[in-house]
């Protein structure tokens, strides 16, 4: 019963956290946001539409290129198994911690950059280190529901299931989108 909820809940969390679409089309890996393919080093598409990304995510584009890349190694351990998903989770934090070094408080970006690596840290089984960035997301956002769905996640993990009914409460009175935190919360009072 454990492993059916832990699987049920991880493929809400992996279906309610779809990534945005294709950008460039075959310049970019799939499943990363456009923006990601005027950061850093990346060639291609219009001018205006570069200008365009650099207006909305400012001067830390140039060090954006990180972040897709931890999203690209995140979507390939997704979409693993064994030392290859340990390997590609690990590949994502590095990068991740990158991004979080360039990127200020209050940064339009840093809440979702933070539940990305509360996820890899999940997948990893660091879970107080999860908890802990997980919790800053939520702190600098408190109505961004995909931080609380993650932290739900690992609490579900290692089978707190009242801990993550908690969690979910909380983001669904918080959230101004609840449906998806509702789910889960469905379905882990379905696991009583």
């Amino acid at each position: 019963m454990r492993h059916a909820l832990r699987r049920s809940l991880i493929a809400i969390c992996l279906g309610v956290l779809p990534l945005p679409g294709m950008g460039q089309g075959k310049a970019l890996p799939a499943g990363l946001p456009e923006y990601c393919g005027y950061t850093f080093g990346q060639t291609g598409g219009s001018e205006a539409r570069r200008a365009y990304w650099k207006q909305m995510l400012g001067s830390e584009i140039t060090h954006l290129h990180h972040y897709c890349a931890a999203q690209n190694w995140i979507n390939r351990a997704r979409a693993a198994g064994g030392k290859d998903r340990t390997r590609f989770y690990g590949s994502s934090i590095q990068e991740l911690d990158y991004v979080l070094g360039h990127l200020k408080d209050g940064y339009v970006l840093l809440p979702e950059v933070l539940t990305r690596k509360g996820e890899a840290l999940i997948h990893l089984k660091r879970f107080a280190e999860a908890d802990e960035t997980l919790r800053r997301a939520i702190s600098l956002k408190p109505d961004y529901w995909p931080a609380y769905a993650r932290l739900a996640e690992g609490f579900v993990m290692r089978e707190r299931v009242d801990t993550a009914r908690e969690v979910l409460t909380e983001g669904v009175a918080k959230s101004k989108d609840p449906r998806m935190l509702q789910r889960m919360l469905d379905e882990l009072g379905k696991a009583r």
